[in-house]
C-alpha cells in the first residue's frame, strides 16, 4: 500500500505539473502573439521613417517659428533679392485641431531673375506653402544714360504650424 500512495502521489503531482506547463503555454503563446504585433508596429516605424520625415517637414514645428522666418530670409540671401518680412500672423485652428495656419507677407526686390530665383525657392521649399497672393511691378530708375529696372513682389503665403 505505502507503493501504491506512493504512485498516486507522484500520479498527482505529475499532473499538476502538465496543467501548469499547459497553463504557462498559453501565457507563452499569448506573449508571443503580442511580440509579433509589436515586431509588426517596430516594421512600420522603421520602414515609414522617411516618409514620416517629409511628412513632417510639410509643417512648421511647435517651436520653429523662428527656424522657419530664418529659411525664408536665407531664400532672400540666396535668390540674390532684397527680401523682408512685412507682416507675421498665426491664425488658430480649431478647439480640436492639431494645427494653426502661420500667414506670411513678404516684400521682396531685386532684378526679374532675383525676383523669379526667389518664387522658385518658395515653390521648392520643402513646407507645404500656399501662396494667396503674389504681386509684381517693375519700377524703372534712369541713372545716366542707363535705365535700371527693379521688380517688387508682394507675396502673401500660409503654411501650417503644428501647436
Amino acid at each position: 500500500t505505502l507503493c501504491l500512495g506512493f504512485f498516486v502521489y507522484l500520479y498527482f503531482m505529475i499532473w499538476g505539473m502538465v496543467d501548469e506547463a499547459s497553463f504557462l503555454r498559453g501565457d507563452l503563446r499569448a506573449a508571443e502573439s503580442r511580440n509579433v504585433g509589436i515586431s509588426g508596429a517596430e516594421k512600420m516605424l522603421v520602414d515609414t521613417v522617411e516618409k514620416r520625415r517629409a511628412l513632417d517637414s510639410y509643417f512648421v514645428g511647435s517651436d520653429g517659428s523662428v527656424a522657419f522666418i530664418d529659411y525664408v530670409e536665407s531664400l532672400g540671401r540666396d535668390s540674390g533679392a532684397d527680401l523682408s518680412i512685412k507682416t507675421l500672423n498665426v491664425v488658430p485652428g480649431g478647439a480640436n485641431d492639431f494645427k494653426d495656419v502661420l500667414s506670411v507677407q513678404l516684400a521682396v526686390i531685386g532684378s526679374w531673375e532675383n525676383v523669379i530665383q526667389m518664387i522658385a525657392l518658395l515653390e521648392q521649399s520643402p513646407y507645404q506653402l500656399i501662396i494667396s497672393s503674389l504681386q509684381m511691378s517693375r519700377q524703372d530708375t534712369i541713372v545716366g544714360k542707363k535705365t535700371i529696372s527693379l521688380w517688387h513682389a508682394d507675396i502673401i503665403m500660409q503654411v501650417l504650424k503644428i501647436r
